[in-house]
């Protein structure tokens, strides 16, 4: 219930403090975000792989969708696992209840 009266932007946001609990060390950045969507950049995460990065896409993307919100995506555009500098998370959704 309280996950429900949660915004996705707040959910994300303490997704800040809760991902480094779980993995250390890892640090967190939100570049840039608005009413409907969030980029998500994890840019210190030792040994990361695939795997992990899929898991975490998983947890935000059914986190938002526990806050209400319908048609969410995520999509990872570039990995850590893939040498790059930061894995990115580009979130989208719709906020609302309905279809």
């Amino acid at each position: 219930m309280l996950v429900k009266l949660r915004s996705p932007l707040v959910l994300i946001k303490k997704a800040q403090s809760i991902l480094p609990a779980y993995y250390r060390p890892c640090e967190i950045d939100i570049p840039e975000h608005s009413k409907e969507h969030v980029i998500v950049h994890i840019k210190k995460f030792p040994n990361m792989t695939k795997v992990i990065e899929y898991r975490i896409a998983g947890w935000m993307e059914r986190a938002i969708e526990i806050t209400g919100c319908k048609h969410v995506t995520v999509n990872i555009t570039k990995a850590l696992s893939d040498y790059d500098k930061y894995t990115e998370y580009v979130i989208h959704w719709k906020r609302g209840f309905g279809k």
